[in-house]
């Protein structure tokens, strides 16, 4: 099933992307002779005036062929590299301007009709031993009033403060005192994300319960608060997730506080690989806050949301040059493959929000200005432009070698490291 929805989103993803390059071709004037999704021997084929569209064996990746690509046709008329250079550079961009507006629209519905979910709370749970957070001294039941001077609004918005890796200036409220705490987040390679060990203090209470999981098939509704698991008391939602994580595929009984009454319900948590670790995973999320948006102000929240994907994207790339994130952080198609697959399983929320994310990474990738892709081809197309001639053909020939060389190399490195994450132990 995850092959299956991977496969499906790859495709529906590469559609939008060659689509771009294709209607924006045809709406200024270029003959495109060919559209394909996938690569390599051709499995379905039909031809529409001058265009040949067909469905290939391989199905990571496509192309758009346009007029003047072969190199006998490069100087005639109609070639696409004898368009004005504003024509070239629309059709360039026009994969990834799809990818963006895909992105964009799914982002609204997402807001839209979904909604923004929140934890409401500033209270924190216990830091982890050697954490950060826990050789500063912070404590279980401290509330955090501040971070580098700016007043805490939401979980989320805190979490991706760390994520610039930057020392932290934290004003903790402790009982009637207020304290000040420095944290240096550190990056944590298997997740790859920085840590400080900071998180919620949660209730014990069920939030969503995912569809046809272990709780949804026991009886577990949203709203029941868990007293304790094989008579194990529980306090706050990390007692829960703890105790369940080292009962994978064992019967649980779950004392669960319903309204006025107290319910005994028995299941089996479902067996979840985690670092080559099993875990017992329930399917329950916490209780999160909705919040639904009008149409009007998801459309902004979703321009928001592509933009800050952007600015953290380029956050990251720069990271990896300064050695601020190790290379062993990057994902390829595989863990992409496996992400997709698990966001499907979690609900059609979960799977819209990454599809949205990926469409995005995807245009900012084909927009870098390395050759063979969109980008690399821009900035030929400019270099062109700028000293007022053609570059030569060996010259192209060797740029495209390079770019390709560089292209198969990453995809090489990033698979190793996919297939290491996932099946070395």
């Amino acid at each position: 099933m995850t092959i299956l929805v991977a496969i499906i989103v790859f495709g529906l993803l590469i559609i939008v992307h060659e689509f771009g390059h294709f209607i924006i071709a045809k709406f200024k004037g270029c003959r495109v002779l060919a559209f394909s999704i996938g690569f390599g021997p051709k499995l379905i084929k039909k031809r529409f005036g001058e265009t040949e569209f067909s469905l290939s064996l391989i199905p990571f990746g496509g192309y758009v062929k346009l007029f003047g690509e072969n190199e006998e046709d490069r100087e005639k008329k109609d070639s696409f590299f004898m368009k004005p250079y504003s024509t070239k550079v629309l059709v360039i961009i026009g994969g990834a301007l799809f990818n963006f507006i895909f992105a964009w629209c799914l982002y609204t519905i997402f807001y839209t009709f979904i909604g923004t979910k929140s934890i409401k709370t500033n209270l924190i749970a216990p830091p982890p031993e050697n954490s950060p957070a826990q050789k500063a001294g912070i404590k279980e039941g401290d509330r955090i009033i501040s971070c580098n001077g700016k007043e805490f609004e939401s979980w989320e918005k805190f979490l991706a403060q760390i994520q610039k890796g930057e020392k932290l200036k934290i004003s903790i409220e402790r009982q009637k005192d207020t304290l000040l705490f420095e944290i240096t987040p550190f990056f944590d390679e298997k997740k790859g994300i920085y840590e400080t060990g900071l998180y919620p203090l949660i209730p014990p209470v069920a939030g969503e319960i995912v569809k046809n999981s272990p709780a949804f098939n026991a009886g577990i509704m949203e709203g029941d608060t868990f007293l304790s698991i094989n008579g194990e008391k529980i306090i706050k939602w990390d007692d829960m997730v703890s105790i369940v994580e080292t009962l994978a595929g064992k019967k649980v009984v779950l004392e669960v506080k319903r309204e006025n009454k107290i319910i005994n319900i028995e299941a089996v948590p479902e067996i979840h690989k985690i670092e080559n670790k099993e875990v017992g995973k329930l399917g329950i999320y916490p209780p999160f806050k909705v919040e639904k948006h009008s149409f009007f102000g998801s459309m902004l929240l979703a321009l928001l949301k592509i933009w800050d994907i952007i600015y953290r994207t380029f956050l990251v790339i720069g990271g990896l040059f300064i050695r601020k994130y190790p290379l062993s952080s990057l994902g390829g198609p595989i863990l992409i493959g496996k992400m997709i697959g698990e966001s499907a399983r979690i609900g059609l929320d979960a799977l819209i929000s990454f599809v949205a994310f990926i469409s995005t990474e995807l245009a900012i990738i084909n927009l870098l200005p390395i050759p063979a892709l969109d980008g690399g081809q821009l900035t030929i197309f400019t270099i062109e432009k700028v000293i007022r001639r053609r570059l030569s053909k060996s010259v192209q020939m060797i740029i495209q070698a390079i770019g390709f060389g560089i292209i198969i190399a990453i995809a090489i490195f990033v698979t190793f490291l996919d297939i290491k994450r996932i099946f070395i132990k």
